[in-house]
């Protein structure tokens, strides 16, 4: 699920005006925060 929105997430930067080479960062980063977010800590 995680994985989910933060592609949908980067998908949205890319349509937007960032840079597409770098998708897979932005996905990445998305779900490291998301991660962070929802953690049980």
């Amino acid at each position: 699920m995680i994985i989910k929105i933060a592609n949908t997430w980067a998908e949205w930067l890319v349509q937007n005006g960032a840079n597409s080479d770098d998708h897979e960062i932005y996905a990445y980063g998305a779900e490291c925060m998301l991660n962070e977010l929802f953690s049980d800590k």
